[in-house]
């Protein structure tokens, strides 16, 4: 049974808020660990893997679950419940194996991919599943009921560490460096983008037009429709930790996890400076947000922990007067928005000289302060290939926050909730991207 919610403050750097968690629960006997696999098709019901087992339990109630064996022949590696009535599960061999979680029976193992490791799973719908390989960097797409029809294509050059389809004609996969969107019903339309500047490790995709990925520390938000994928968002949303996991169960939440730091972290990927953590226990290795008020972890004792993801409060942005103003620029701001670019890439100790070229556009509206600039690296400098990558969007769009820091939203400029204000944009003369 799940022992009494215990509310957790969150670290200084967190905004103040608060959230809740329960201790861990034991769901497999045998203490295997699950590995990035679990899937919650509601608030009541998870699928998690681990070994060659599935175990399925109501998260509010999981004591004494029973594990089935669905997979003799190698060990689980992702999970994909598009219904409450039908799961799909990878593993390290090449094999899927398609269950009713509620009556596992003894389902079929069906090799898809030839013996290379499936390393993530999406499964937009009850008929149509896409997985990604790892090293050979390819999609496995295939209709659950008929396995055998599977259709694979090289997509990548190099391996995958998880993919997200929000439709059936659009995926992303990401893995070193870059992340992919496709057609996986014809992968050879696909678009490749260098979004880190090393392994990135888990994606969600709430929307079409809006992705988020998360590598060491970092979340990287970006919309995957452009020629090439345009970043919003890149932030550094915890310290020590790396990150190993991501749900987003709606456009302004996701929650990441670090999988050798035992803690939670929700935040905005609008603004991820708005973000709480919860501090859980256990080494975990996989997460499900059925809903904006829960999220069920895995970890690597065979124990879930289930917790509400919070929010800080924040109070309203002030209310975008009817006209906003222009102003003129003060010398001191270019050396503030090179501090707050460096800080969004994840270079704010590095030695790296930063400069901001041409004018810098400045306002208010309201209470709110705004700029949008670019930023380049100084002439003459030898760039790292984390650098090149990180520093790769020149024009920005900055907003000063309460305490005084500006912060890096995006690629600019970019109007909409949570971002530039289109009176600002038309005060400056500029047309909204």
């Amino acid at each position: 049974m799940l022992i009494a919610a215990v509310l957790i403050a969150a670290a200084p750097a967190f905004a103040g808020a608060r959230g809740s968690s329960s201790a861990p629960v034991a769901i497999d006997p045998q203490g295997s660990p699950f590995d990035q696999s679990i899937a919650c098709p509601s608030a009541t019901q998870c699928t998690a893997v681990a070994g060659g087992n599935e175990v399925t339990f109501d998260p509010s109630s999981p004591s004494a679950p029973h594990p089935v064996v669905i997979d003799g022949a190698s060990s689980l590696d992702d999970v994909a419940c598009p219904s409450t009535a039908q799961c799909t599960a990878v593993d390290a061999a090449g094999n899927e194996v398609t269950f009713d979680p509620l009556a596992p029976g003894t389902p079929t193992l069906v090799d898809v991919a030839g013996t290379q490791l499936l390393n993530g799973l999406a499964c937009p719908s009850r008929s149509q599943c896409t997985a990604v390989t790892d090293p050979a960097g390819d999609e496995v797409t295939f209709d659950p009921v008929s396995p055998r029809a599977a259709r694979r294509a090289r997509i990548g050059s190099s391996g995958f560490f998880g993919v997200a389809c929000p439709s059936r004609s659009q995926c992303t996969a990401v893995g070193n460096f870059d992340e992919v969107t496709f057609d996986p019903i014809k992968p050879s339309t696909r678009r490749a983008t260098s979004i880190a500047p090393d392994q990135l490790e888990d994606v969600a995709c709430p929307a079409r037009n809006q992705c988020t990925a998360v590598h060491d520390q970092v979340e990287v938000t970006f919309d995957p429709l452009f020629r090439k994928a345009r970043v919003r968002t890149r932030a550094r949303i915890v310290q020590g930790e790396l990150l190993s996991a991501l749900a987003c169960p709606s456009r302004s939440q996701c929650t990441a996890i670090s999988s050798d730091g035992e803690q939670a972290t929700t935040f905005d990927p609008a603004d991820p400076a708005i973000r709480t953590s919860v501090d859980l226990r256990g080494e975990l290795t996989g997460l499900a947000c059925p809903s904006r008020s829960r999220c069920v972890a895995v970890d690597d004792g065979g124990n879930e922990l289930t917790f509400r993801p919070r929010l800080p409060r924040r109070g309203r942005l002030s209310r975008v007067a009817a006209r906003c103003i222009a102003l003129h620029a003060p010398g001191s701001l270019r050396g503030q928005l090179v501090a707050a670019y460096l800080r969004a890439a994840g270079l704010r100790h590095s030695a790296l000289h930063l400069r901001v070229t041409g004018s810098v556009r400045y306002g208010r509206c309201g209470s709110t302060m705004w700029a949008e600039a670019d930023v380049e690296p100084v002439p003459s400098q030898r760039l790292t290939t984390r650098e090149q990558v990180a520093l790769q969007d020149h024009s920005a769009t900055f907003r000063k926050l309460a305490a005084g820091r500006w912060l890096n939203l995006s690629l600019g400029p970019l109007c909409g909730a949570g971002r530039l204000p289109t009176q600002m944009a038309r005060a400056w003369h500029i047309v909204c991207r």
